[in-house]
């Protein structure tokens, strides 16, 4: 069964998404995003074996993370452009992330990708949800799954442009925070 999404103007790409797959744990992607990847969306190849990765960033755990304390004795994660801002921190994980990706649109979709390209991304975001220092910053920024100041982002998939894009649960970290929902 499908679902409605959201609603945007009638001429949108949106207003003809649909969620595919069983919408259990299905989020909407915030306005906001959806209008800075609608024009990404309409103008490249998606289909089940291209989807699309989209990252809805959620303020208040980018400025947390941005004021927390550094953790002591980690140094900070190699790929983390210094000092600390919302800006930086999305700059990093997307510029890290999106190594392998098919192209990157800004700070929110990687698109078109290749089923190869896009297990490829998701590993790299696995990497920075498990990396030790990304781990410590979050406890002391209080951001993930559950935590006081939410997840540092939603990652949502589109497959083609019938489908809205969905939010899928993502495994948790293997002793720690689940960073990214």
């Amino acid at each position: 069964e499908k679902h409605k999404a959201c609603s945007m103007s009638d001429d949108s790409i949106a207003d003809t998404l649909v969620f595919q797959d069983p919408p259990t744990n299905v989020k909407a992607v915030s306005p906001a995003v959806m209008a800075a990847v609608t024009p990404v969306l309409e103008s490249v190849a998606l289909g089940q074996d291209d989807p699309a990765i989209i990252f809805d960033w959620h303020q208040p755990a980018l400025l947390s993370l941005a004021a927390a304390p550094a953790p002591g004795g980690l140094a900070p994660a190699p790929w983390m452009i210094q000092p600390l801002t919302p800006h930086n921190i999305q700059s990093s994980i997307i510029a890290f992330a999106g190594v392998p990706a098919g192209g990157t649109h800004g700070h929110v979709c990687f698109a078109p990708n290749t089923l190869v390209q896009f297990n490829n991304v998701m590993m790299r975001v696995g990497y920075i949800q498990d990396h030790e220092w990304m781990q410590a910053m979050a406890a002391s920024a209080q951001i993930g799954v559950g935590a006081a100041n939410g997840p540092l982002a939603t990652l949502h998939f589109a497959t083609d442009r019938n489908s809205t894009p969905y939010a899928a649960a993502l495994v948790a970290a293997p002793a720690g925070t689940q960073i990214f929902a």
